[in-house]
This record gives C-alpha cells, structure tokens and sequence, in this order.
C-alpha cells in the first residue's frame, strides 16, 4: 500500500506541477510578496489636515493659535483660502471662527461628508481648545490595565499576511482537488482506478498531501519573506497542516456532486465566499455573530493572528475544533468518494 500510495502521490503532484494555476500560484505569490515589502505603506492612517481662519474682527484666536506653537501655513486669511487649501487635500479639515472667546461659533469646512464619529472629535478638540483658553484642566488622572503584556503595534501591511495565509493559501486544496477529479472523470482516470489495487484512502490522501505540500510552501514563503524567522513555526506549521488537509476534504466533498467545472462554479465559488465572511470580524472585531464562529476559516484567522502576532491567548480552544472537523471532514469525504466515484456508474 506504501508504495502504491507514493507512486499515485508522485503522479498528482507531477500533474498539479504541469497545471497552469500552480504557475499562476508562483507568479501570484511573487505579487503578493513585493506589495506587502515594498508597496503597501506601514500605517493606513491617514494624514489629516487642519487649517484655520479667525474672521473675527478682533482675531484673537489666530494669535492664540501662533503663540501655543501652529505653524502659519495653517492660519488663512480668508475664506476663499480655506476653501482651496480644503479642495487641494481631500484629509484636510478648515475650520472658521466668528464670534469671540465668550461666545464662539465655529464652521467646519470638509470635501466629504463628515461622519459622527468626525464630528464628535472635532467637538471635543474645539471644546478642549476653548477651555485651555480659559484656563480650565479638563484633564482627568486615570490608569491602563491590560490583561496580557502588550505586543508592539503591528504594521498595517503585515496585518494583511494573516488573512492571505486563510483565503489565498489553505483554499488551494478545496479548489485543485476539484480541477483534479473533474479532469480525472474526464479522461476516465477514475474508471481506470477502480479496477486498481489502489484504495479510496489512497485516494483522498494522496491528493490531500499534494495540495498540503503546496500550501506548505506557499505559506511558509510569505511568511518568512515579509515577517521573517522569528516566530513558532512549528505551531504555523501545523494550523497549515490542518487548514490545508482540511479545505481539501471540504473540496472533495463538494466536488463529488458535479461531473464539471461549470456545474461546480456556482456552488463552489459561493462557499467561498461564504468562507471569506470572518474577514469581517477581522477588520472589526466587534461584529462577531454565533453563525460566523462556526466557519473553520473564523478560527483560522484567529490562529495565524496569534501565531504570527503572539498575545499570549490560549491556542488549544481553537485547535482542537479544527482538528476535529477536520477528522470528520476526512470521515464524510471518504464515505462520499467511495460511494460516488469508486462505484461502476458514477
């Protein structure tokens, strides 16, 4: 079985070798490692811009302003200014005093609509500004307790490995093992190894490890071109592991219910998309819903997020539901491959 098992592994990754999307996988991963090195930026935070035109008559507040430290090219001196210094920066926000330090009126200037969130902050700015003017600390003393030692700040391109590692690299298996067993059906491969010693284990397993060495070393790649070795690879390398074998079992499972690429499309492509829905608690972590924790790429991405950016959380609660579903994933692929594709008539 040994050695029937590594002749049948040796020919599928011959053939996923000579498979256009292995090339366009090399070519993709390449993109993706020069992006995240070179192009994307470290932070995402946006530059904002505050420019400022006392229309008073008196225009205290622009000499206020000079004195605790504003640069002049801040301070306009019309609104004619703030308008073009607000149209030349789409961040920036120009803001206008009328009145007097007794009874101030401010109008904010802005390209955009300016969201709540905007608006509150801009309030407290100008109202934390009106007290320092009158003399009023409105600093309160208060004290941080974190749960766990604190990491440093991650770089804002190096959050996107995380994510690429549960959405690009581990659903190479749920999608080759698709190609793999519509070109089998095709070309009568399939018939051919019925009548083979070769069992539906080898089958499925055989095809599985292809994919999982792929993915090993897609995922290791990236991960150590853009973050580099200083991490428990170890522990990457068996959510890899999981992950991958798992995707390909998921695959299959579909798989076996359509005899080509264009019946499988549809279903196949929605299920990815469905399986991409975590990504959103990702980038906001307060929109975590029952239903969404129950996708195995949820507790994926929670993985490679700790992996990779240690907090010091608890691993196991996560590991061993994926390592059970993925023990029952193998369980429902092999009962539908043996009694759909190695049965004469399917």
């Amino acid at each position: 079985m040994t050695k029937g098992w590594f002749n049948l592994f040796r020919k599928d990754l011959v053939i996923a070798f000579r498979n256009a999307l292995f090339w366009v996988l090399l070519v993709t991963l390449a993109i993706m490692i020069i992006f995240i090195k070179f192009i994307i930026p470290d932070s995402q935070e946006t530059n904002e811009l505050g420019y400022f035109y006392d229309k008073s008559e008196a225009g205290v507040m622009a000499e206020i302003l000079r004195h605790s430290g504003l640069e002049e090219a801040y301070i306009l001196n019309s609104t004619d200014e703030i308008e073009a210094a607000v149209a030349d920066s789409p961040q920036s926000v120009g803001i206008i005093f009328e009145g007097s330090l007794e009874e101030p009126s401010f109008t904010i200037i802005h390209q955009s609509e300016i969201s709540s969130y905007q608006r509150k902050m801009i309030d407290a700015s100008l109202e934390a500004l009106m007290a320092r003017i009158g003399g009023v600390n409105r600093q309160g003393s208060y004290e941080v307790a974190f749960l766990r030692p604190q990491t440093a700040p991650i770089s804002g391109k190096l959050a996107a490995i995380p994510p690429l590692l549960a959405f690009e690299v581990l659903i190479l298996g749920f999608m080759f093992i698709a190609v793999f067993m519509f070109q089998e059906k095709e070309e009568g491969s399939i018939r051919a190894y019925r009548i083979s010693p070769g069992s539906t284990a080898t089958y499925i397993l055989s095809k599985a490890l292809v994919f999982l060495a792929i993915g090993l070393v897609y995922g290791l790649a990236l991960v150590m071109l853009t973050i580099g070795i200083k991490l428990n690879y170890g522990m990457l390398i068996l959510i890899l592991t999981l992950g991958s074998i798992l995707y390909s079992f998921l695959g299959a499972i579909v798989a076996v219910f359509f005899n080509n690429i264009s019946e499988w499309f549809v279903v196949g492509t929605g299920l990815l998309m469905v399986n991409m829905a975590p990504v959103i608690s990702h980038m906001y972590p307060s929109f975590s819903p029952k239903w969404i924790t129950y996708i195995p790429s949820y507790s994926i991405l929670s993985l490679f997020n700790e992996i990779l950016f240690p907090t010091g959380k608890n691993l196991m609660p996560w590991i061993i539901p994926l390592t059970l579903g993925t023990v029952a994933a193998y369980i429902v692929c092999y009962l539908l491959v043996d009694g759909k594709l190695m049965k004469e008539g399917h």
